[in-house]
């Protein structure tokens, strides 16, 4: 990470630092060994924007309290973005009306907030 000024000056498109991608791969088996018996799991998660933001992908298990329920239903924390469902071969661009399924892989996208589970993206 100390050569990214570098990137600029030789025209890199990017540049893997394999700190971080070990350090993630870390945090996703971390939270997904602590909530095998929780509502999802992390599959994938990745650190962005200097390590601000998160885009993890949970698998939606039978435990989701949300199942079936249209996404403008379930209040979702501010700095929270539900970007994509893929049910199947399908990806989903949700919108209002879009339900969560079981075994749907929901990516989300965070500021601000450490999400465990799928559920760690509704208020209260």
């Amino acid at each position: 990470m100390n050569y990214t000024s570098l990137s600029d000056i030789l025209t890199v498109d990017s540049i893997v630092a394999p700190k971080k991608i070990v350090a993630s791969q870390i945090i996703r088996y971390v939270r997904a060994k602590v909530n095998k018996d929780d509502d999802s799991c992390v599959k994938t998660l990745y650190k962005i924007v200097d390590g601000e933001v998160e885009a993890i992908e949970f698998k939606v298990t039978n435990k989701f309290k949300y199942l079936h329920k249209p996404i403008n239903k379930m209040k979702v924390k501010e700095h929270v973005l539900i970007a994509a469902i893929c049910r199947g071969r399908d990806v989903i661009v949700p919108k209002g009306d879009t339900t969560i399924e079981l075994d749907d892989s929901v990516i989300v996208v965070s500021r601000g907030e450490t999400m465990k589970t799928l559920s760690d993206i509704l208020r209260g």
